[in-house]
């Protein structure tokens, strides 16, 4: 993970505007032409996460001035280069949305020198619960492959009346971490989302 931080941070350096502030807020949505395996959030609870989380932007005063919610695709459904997914992953202080290849694999082009704790990139990512092993392996997580990684991991959890279709979360869950998060906490250490899954399967910088 050593060599992969040095190859990103030398060979892919962002542009001088991704470096400033604000950055932005990224939904990873599996709502695509492009998903082969679906597990995509029930489409009117999709528009109502995405809803609260524009309000908790606003609630917590977030620096953050854009909520991109990536698909993978621009508006006329043509797949977004490489260069653009880049641009839109390191551009991200915070990434939201249920485990995915679109995810996992844009995961590698967030900042992986970020100096200080308070500019890592937070993650709050959709897992299968003990619940919902119906739509993929108990716990499957970003925190598997990226735990060496300098980023915050949080997880919810899926509801039990999820399939391998589509998948549900619950809001008042959402509302919690996004606070969790976001809002006055009285320490600096990530906080665990979800006492339904061990605290350090959660938050790990």
């Amino acid at each position: 993970y050593d060599y992969l931080r040095h190859w990103v941070t030398t060979r892919l350096p962002p542009p001088p505007k991704i470096m400033q502030e604000p950055r932005t807020v990224v939904y990873y949505s599996r709502a695509s032409a492009d998903t082969l395996h679906g597990r995509q959030i029930e489409p009117s609870l999709e528009a109502k996460i995405i809803d609260m989380i524009r309000q908790a932007m606003v609630q917590y005063n977030r620096p953050e001035q854009e909520l991109i919610v990536f698909t993978g695709q621009d508006s006329q459904g043509n797949t977004l280069s490489i260069e653009e997914q880049y641009k839109i992953f390191r551009s991200a202080k915070t990434i939201i949305g249920p485990h995915g290849a679109g995810m996992l694999g844009n995961f590698v082009w967030i900042n992986p020198l970020p100096g200080k704790c308070e500019r890592r990139v937070q993650v709050l990512e959709f897992i299968p619960s003990p619940e919902s092993t119906a739509v993929q392996p108990l716990y499957q997580s970003l925190f598997l492959r990226w735990r060496h990684w300098p980023a915050e991991f949080h997880v919810l959890l899926y509801t039990a009346q999820s399939t391998a279709d589509t998948t549900y979360i619950e809001l008042n869950d959402l509302r919690d971490a996004l606070e969790g998060m976001w809002g006055q906490r009285s320490t600096s250490l990530p906080q665990n989302t979800n006492p339904a899954l061990p605290a350090a399967a959660v938050a790990i910088s």
